[in-house]
């Protein structure tokens, strides 16, 4: 079954989501482009990309659904490349590979249909293993059983929906191997955006003593009162995020290992001491 042949089965069992199965096409040596904030720019052929898109700290770069090392940037690209989508995406250092894949997993299985076998079990397996390794105890072995079943769907879904859900595992895993080995087998996420692997801690030199911390925690995890550096509970604390958006001070603080001197009592601000 030829891609039209496909797509055209897509429409007429309803399942067609132009947004994820279209590829961008090339039109007299230009294609049409966008960055994931929204910047349209027509790119011609045998041009880079860091022509368009300029970024400083880069890690990965997704096009569509597949991942690319940094140096995809800089090399010229010829008329026929595919760019999928044709939505391009710049990560950083501070992204984790790992969850980037998870949100593409989740966007690309909530447009399937569920007729096809391999493409909803498929999907579904795959999500749960990467999904597994956001999380303390991961098992290593998982990451072969990931690309098994993204081989096998790129080759026996029915539509071009279950080989874009296996793209961006494959892509993922054949570069940055070694990040989804660190959640398995360290226990870490070298981004530092899993909380999961992480403590948080208040930065007894930045807290200011206002209190707004303490008053949105929902867990009553943070100890404190005016002036004084307020205090975190970890073991009450749920890592929900909401006295990070409230802290104008930016004293809320992820840590992977040993955490840094704390106060043991409450401290007035400005009387702590490493």
């Amino acid at each position: 079954m030829t891609r039209e042949e496909a797509i055209l089965r897509m429409q007429d069992i309803g399942c067609y989501n132009p947004d994820v199965v279209d590829h961008a096409e090339w039109k007299d040596g230009k294609i049409a482009l966008r960055t994931a904030d929204g910047k349209s720019f027509d790119f011609p052929a045998d041009s880079r990309l860091d022509d368009f898109i300029k970024a400083d700290d880069v890690k990965a770069v997704l096009i569509g659904h597949r991942f690319y090392s940094p140096d995809i940037l800089s090399l010229e690209l010829s008329e026929g490349f595919d760019f999928g989508s044709g939505k391009i995406t710049i990560l950083s250092s501070k992204n984790c590979i790992v969850r980037a894949v998870s949100a593409e997993l989740n966007d690309l299985r909530s447009a399937g249909c569920g007729i096809c076998t391999f493409c909803r079990e498929g999907g579904f397996q795959l999500a749960g293993i990467i999904d597994a390794m956001m999380k303390p105890g991961a098992d290593r072995k998982q990451l072969d059983l990931a690309v098994e079943l993204s081989e096998a769907m790129m080759t026996s879904c029915n539509c071009p929906l279950g080989a874009e859900t296996a793209l961006p595992v494959l892509s993922a895993l054949e570069i940055f191997r070694p990040e989804f080995e660190a959640h398995c087998g360290k226990g870490s996420c070298p981004a530092g955006e899993c909380s999961a692997f992480s403590t948080m801690y208040i930065d007894p030199f930045k807290c200011t003593g206002n209190g707004d911390c303490i008053d949105v925690c929902p867990e009553d995890a943070i100890e404190g009162k005016p002036g004084f550096i307020s205090m975190l509970d970890e073991f009450e604390c749920t890592k929900c995020g909401k006295c990070i958006e409230v802290c104008e001070n930016d004293a809320i603080r992820f840590a992977s290992g040993r955490l840094p001197k704390l106060p043991e009592r409450l401290t007035k601000v400005g009387r702590f001491r490493k």
